[in-house]
């Protein structure tokens, strides 16, 4: 059928003044017969099926001219600019974990069919969602990752392979899960597309977002002549996640949860509100021994996508040293089994006023003095105040406040 294209089209899309006549001239080279002045109306040859658009009468006209000749204009960029939100956090979060001691790697986000069985991941989690690459750089990995610990993990086997011990790292990627519509529009090119065609491409779009995980074995503290080694444990991974969300600006609340590839007894979810930021904690058995990983390995992994959108960036904040003598208190509640620790000490740091400086556990205890259903939480409280020596009964009065605000919170009872 024929199409119909303003004479000067290729002229404002290729940005190079062709004319009338070289149009003309290089539709006809093509098989196209060609007609008018200031609109043409071109009939492409029958054994061109594949130009159906003005668009394409300007690729052909460009392509016969040469593509090295058209011309390459540097935008001006705009001064003072800087980093983007999202640039500046990703570092930022990047740097914190270098500073702790794991080294940053980058791997291929290709994966193979079996990568995610090896990972325990459900049948119906959304992670299954795999999109295969039409023209793989390897037939046996055709499929991009959809979780960064399915590459990390190859490249933690092979620094242990090559006779690492001890090992720290991490990563920062994209991860993409094949849940677009698949059928984008075809915007008009010489204008900017509107609001609804933008969303419609977005939306056909494979989902795509930057995510952060790392990988801990073997020690934390080496071996020494005057130390013992430390081993990585989860609560290791759990504070790597931790340090990388503060670093966003992001205190997040964490939970026990069971979610693969994790141990589900030692696994914690990283969440703010309603949206989960990741998860941190020592790796199922099962995977490890899959993957030839060491026993007791630990991870995490959060989602930089969720910690941009609700993070304002780490702030440095000096505290005072204050010269006024310090006051502690040690509580040793019994609570029931089912009692997050995190849940009492924010109760105590509450009930502690002003006048709290650090409120921490140092000892939880389950046995024989206690009923099976119940544990003994200790936590150290520091009270200080910046203006004055505390006396006896502003310091008797925040115990009792602590007591009972522990009791009717949390259903805690002093031991």
């Amino acid at each position: 059928s024929a199409i119909e294209m303003p004479i000067d089209f290729p002229d404002t899309i290729v940005g190079v003044e062709y004319g009338a006549k070289t149009v003309k001239e290089s539709l006809e080279i093509v098989g196209c017969d060609a007609s008018g002045d200031t609109t043409l109306t071109v009939i492409p040859p029958t054994w061109r099926p594949d130009i159906t658009d003005p668009i394409d009468l300007v690729e052909e006209v460009a392509r016969l001219h040469g593509y090295d000749d058209l011309p390459s204009v540097l935008p001006k960029a705009p001064p003072g600019r800087g980093l983007t939100h999202a640039q500046h956090l990703r570092t930022t979060v990047s740097r914190t974990l270098a500073e702790r001691g794991l080294t940053e790697v980058l791997t291929y986000p290709f994966v193979d069919t079996g990568r995610l069985d090896a990972l325990n991941i459900p049948a119906d989690d959304r992670r299954r969602n795999t999109l295969a690459l039409a023209n793989a750089i390897n037939s046996e990995a055709p499929y991009l990752r959809t979780m960064l610990l399915e590459t990390l993990l190859d490249a933690a086997h092979v620094n242990l392979g090559r006779g690492a011990q001890d090992l720290a790292i991490f990563e920062v990627g994209a991860i993409v899960r094949d849940e677009g519509t698949g059928t984008p529009p075809n915007p008009d090119v010489t204008k900017r597309p509107g609001d609804k065609e933008l969303k419609a491409l977005e939306a056909a779009l494979p989902h795509e977002e930057f995510r952060i995980a790392g990988f801990i074995a073997g020690n934390t503290t080496p071996q020494g002549w005057n130390a013992k080694p430390e081993a990585a444990d989860w609560s290791d991974a759990i504070e790597f996640a931790k340090a990388a969300c503060e670093a966003a600006g992001i205190t997040p609340v964490i939970d026990n949860d069971a979610h693969d590839p994790w141990h589900p007894g030692r696994c914690a979810k990283l969440s703010i509100g309603d949206t989960v930021l990741g998860h941190a904690g020592e790796l199922h058995p099962k995977v490890l021994e899959s993957l030839g990983l060491p026993k007791r390995a630990v991870a995490f992994e959060l989602s930089l996508a969720a910690l941009v959108e609700h993070g304002d960036g780490y702030v440095a904040k000096a505290n005072p040293v204050l010269t006024q003598p310090l006051a502690k208190e040690d509580f040793a509640f019994v609570v029931d089994n089912d009692v997050k620790a995190q849940d009492l000490v924010d109760t105590v740091s509450k009930a502690s006023g002003d006048l709290l400086e650090e409120a921490k556990v140092f000892d939880v205890y389950t046995g024989d003095q206690l009923d099976d259903s119940k544990k003994s939480i200790a936590i150290t409280v520091r009270l200080r105040a910046a203006d004055r020596t505390l006396d006896a009964e502003e310091i008797l009065a925040v115990r009792k406040a602590i007591i009972a605000a522990a009791e009717k919170y949390n259903g805690a009872t002093l031991r």
